[in-house]
């Protein structure tokens, strides 16, 4: 999940987009708006991720399972304090 300004920098026309409400923990609701980003990550190119734009400057950015992760092996080194992704493909 980005913040709408991300997707604005990206020149997404949002008025077009599905809109969903999305709830986080504290319950209240934020208007989100559905699309996809396409990302580079050490030199690979990814195919085009789902994502969904958040209408407020204040969400935290998020990365989730859908799209990225199922594209990784994640292992979680605490002992070194890193996050190694292998790819899958």
């Amino acid at each position: 999940m980005l913040q709408k300004s991300h997707g604005e920098l990206l020149g997404l026309n949002f008025s077009r987009l599905p809109t969903l409400t999305v709830k986080g923990i504290e319950g209240r609701g934020i208007r989100a708006y559905k699309s996809t980003v396409t990302l580079r990550l050490a030199g690979h190119l990814l195919p085009p991720i789902p994502c969904l734009y958040a209408d407020s400057d204040k969400t935290p950015l998020l990365l989730g399972r859908e799209g990225f992760f199922d594209l990784f092996n994640i292992t979680f080194d605490n002992r070194r304090k890193k996050i190694v992704l292998t790819p899958l493909f």
